[in-house]
């Protein structure tokens, strides 16, 4: 499945990048806003990857792994660097009749995106997030719902990818990430492959 996933992603990935992109004027903006959403590919501690690998394989176990970019804000530093703040976020989620669990794992940071040939949504970027990391679990079992949340850690993102101008004003950049959020002195490991959206 996930081999599946990823294949998919490629031929997207494939397609815009011979998509010709001079058809919209790349215009510069004030500031912006980033939105995206993906595949995730999780490792956890080896006590909890154990849990959750011993749960994937029982039957009729659904699992859903995505990544997230959400509440992004950028502003230009020049015509190919933004900085701002961003959530990166990542989210696994189980479920079997009468079960559920999700683990959500986030990184609230500071954000600079650099692009290397063209000014900022076109062309190659590379991008590079720190900030705090923490950890939330909610499971409901037969309806009986419980959250948890871990303390507060560190993190660190980094990235890169391709942006498309699709119009003056609206950006796709098609983005792959590792985050990597050290809590309450375990390291989780995130590698996210997504498509954005750079307004």
């Amino acid at each position: 499945m996930k081999l599946m996933r990823l294949s998919l992603v490629l031929c997207i990935l494939v397609g815009l990048a011979q998509a010709p992109t001079a058809f919209a004027e790349n215009k510069l903006e004030s500031w912006y806003t980033y939105w995206g959403l993906g595949y995730a590919d999780n490792a956890y501690p080896d006590d909890l990857e154990e849990v959750l690998d011993d749960l994937e394989d029982l039957p009729g176990v659904d699992h859903l792994a995505l990544s997230l970019d959400m509440f992004g804000f950028y502003w230009p530093r020049s015509d190919r660097t933004l900085v701002g703040g961003i959530v990166n976020g990542s989210a696994d989620t189980y479920e079997v009749v009468g079960i559920e669990m999700n683990i959500y794992n986030y990184l609230y940071a500071f954000s600079l995106i650099h692009f290397l040939t063209n000014r900022i949504g076109q062309g190659p970027f590379v991008r590079a997030d720190v900030g705090l990391a923490r950890h939330v679990a909610k499971t409901n079992i037969f309806g009986v719902k419980d959250d948890a949340a871990s303390d507060w850690g560190t993190g660190i993102l980094l990235g890169g990818g391709m942006g498309f101008p699709v119009t003056s004003g609206t950006r796709v950049l098609l983005n792959g990430n590792l985050a990597l959020r050290r809590v309450e002195g375990d390291v989780t490991t995130t590698i996210g492959i997504s498509i954005n959206g750079l307004f």
